[in-house]
């Protein structure tokens, strides 16, 4: 039996290299949960304060008040990413704020690419997510 902090951990990384896969920058923050001042569990190119939890079970309503809260400090989205017991191994339950999601939902047509390649078409949106900051900075 693994203890829960490997346990943890091996999330962590598992889902680090699940975004990594899919086209996104990410890490897992090696500082994870020892009460440092980082944001995230995993350090990625998307801006989101990302927790990774590995159970049986939660209490959802708790750790996503402490999550929300730490979004809050660094000013930007909450995401969750839960892995159940038996759950394969590269699947995940991803949690948003309905605002956030709102938001992804309803991104104009246009900015949808459209491609068979997986790993190409994250990697396109991540591109152009980054340009579009970028503009908006100017």
């Amino acid at each position: 039996m693994i203890n829960a902090k490997r346990k943890g951990t091996n999330g962590e990384l598992a889902f680090a290299s699940w975004l990594r896969e899919n086209g996104i920058k990410a890490y897992r923050d090696s500082a994870s949960g020892g009460g440092n001042a980082s944001k995230s569990d995993i350090n990625s190119s998307i801006d989101c304060t990302i927790e990774i939890k590995t159970v049986k079970k939660i209490n959802l309503h708790e750790v996503w008040k402490k999550l929300s809260i730490n979004a809050s400090k660094h000013q930007n989205t909450p995401l969750l990413g839960i892995h159940f017991d038996g759950m394969p191994k590269d699947s995940w339950l991803i949690v948003l704020d309905n605002w956030d999601w709102l938001e992804l939902v309803k991104k104009p047509q246009e900015e949808k690419v459209e491609t068979d390649n997986r790993n190409l078409k994250w990697k396109l949106q991540d591109l152009k997510s980054r340009i579009t900051s970028i503009l908006k900075e100017l």
